[in-house]
């Protein structure tokens, strides 16, 4: 049993005469008995091992699909460095209209390549995130 404050709602023992978060007088008050604790919710789950509000930890799946997206990533940051490096490079080397020319297709084949790489890497990740989402949720409608 234990005695709650009035007036900043701290829980006390039922033998104390003062609050011992304010100081409020706690005479006259009666014991009650404690507020069960709130139910789990969706961000967390039920207590294991007797530790409450746990977050549920998903296991890692498709680690090889991790690692081509990875590598997709990688290999599009690398397609615009070296075109833009190339493009650089070109416009120092060759002049005129033709050099122009050169430089804008090599940067603008560059800059294509690293969109394509890149959304294949993040298409991979989409695709693994909404299976994680779909183990959780599952998961989370079982416990409820």
């Amino acid at each position: 049993m234990s005695i709650t404050c009035p007036r900043c709602k701290t829980i006390n023992e039922d033998n104390a005469v003062f609050c011992t978060s304010c100081g409020y007088s706690l005479e006259g008050l009666t014991p009650s008995a404690p507020t069960p604790p709130p139910p789990p919710t969706y961000a967390s789950q039920a207590p294991r091992n007797g530790s409450a509000n746990v977050p549920v930890m998903i296991e890692t799946r498709y680690k090889t699909l991790r690692t081509i997206s990875t590598f997709l990533s990688i290999w599009a940051w690398i397609f615009l460095v070296l075109s833009v490096l190339g493009g650089i490079v070109a416009a120092m080397g060759i002049g005129g209209r033709e050099g122009f020319l050169m430089v804008l297709a090599g940067i603008l084949s560059g800059v294509l390549f690293f969109a394509m790489f890149k959304t294949c890497a993040e298409l991979l990740h989409l695709a693994i995130d909404i299976e994680e989402n779909t183990r959780l949720t599952a998961e989370l409608l079982e416990r409820k």
